[in-house]
């Protein structure tokens, strides 16, 4: 099974991420979303960030935690090379590993999140989140 993969979109960036469960599609919407703005294979892992918030529904947190990668790339030009992610009720804690922006060359910029074409299918052992970004 493929981690993420990037479709058409006229304007900004759409891309599907999978998993076995839900937390682990989540994980590999955030190498996709780095994946945007550098090769996040190069990336190491010399600093972690953990962000924990509360979402009503699977959506809402699709598009939280989008937002706050973001956030982390903005606010602390932090690119996210790995997560873990606990979903408890509605609650999710992730511990983002990673490296700052300086170490690497940039090619993209994501402005934002978006709840345009979010889907998040489960079936079957398979999460598939679908996802929106404005560059």
């Amino acid at each position: 099974m493929k981690s993420y993969e990037f479709l058409e979109h006229t304007a900004d960036v759409k891309f599907r991420a999978y998993g076995k469960t839900f937390e682990h599609a989540l994980s590999n919407a955030a190498l996709a979303v780095t994946e945007i703005v550098t090769d996040v294979k190069k990336i190491k892992e010399k600093k972690q960030f953990t962000i924990i918030f509360s979402s009503e529904d699977r959506e809402a947190m699709v598009f939280d935690f989008i937002s706050h990668i973001i956030a982390l790339m903005d606010g602390e030009n932090f690119l996210t090379s790995r997560a873990e992610i606990e979903i408890d009720n509605q609650k999710l804690t992730a511990h983002l590993y990673g490296d700052y922006m300086k170490n690497y060359e940039i090619h993209g910029d994501v402005k934002a999140m978006t709840y345009s074409d979010l889907i998040v299918e489960e079936n079957k052992g398979k999460c598939m989140i679908q996802v929106v970004v404005d560059i």
